[in-house]
């Protein structure tokens, strides 16, 4: 969903977003001018529009992410610590943390 007519003080990463469209319409603009070429600037501005969701997509990923690798070191932790666990523990690693079951 693309949304052009919010204003860019509505959330910081829309001023960010729309100062970098600003600054790449206007290096268009200018070239377009020197090259004699015609340029649709309101196309261009509706293409690059800011998709609200983007960060949170983001931000979904690395949580699932986080809480993946949380529950597999969890688990590696367990069968290394655990007397009689499927790994055998490394002379350094400290099992001190895990309750004993």
């Amino acid at each position: 969903m693309s949304v052009t007519d919010q204003p860019s003080w509505a959330h910081p990463f829309l001023r960010l977003h729309y100062r970098s469209v600003e600054r790449r319409v206007a290096a268009a603009e200018v070239a377009a001018a020197e090259l004699g070429v015609e340029l649709e600037t309101a196309m261009i501005r509706e293409a690059l529009a800011y998709e609200h969701g983007q960060y949170r997509r983001v931000a979904f990923g690395f949580v699932v992410g986080a809480s993946i690798f949380v529950i597999v070191m969890t688990a590696l932790n367990r069968a290394v610590c655990t007397p009689g666990g499927l790994l055998k523990p490394s002379p350094t690693n400290n099992c001190t943390a895990v309750a004993e079951a």
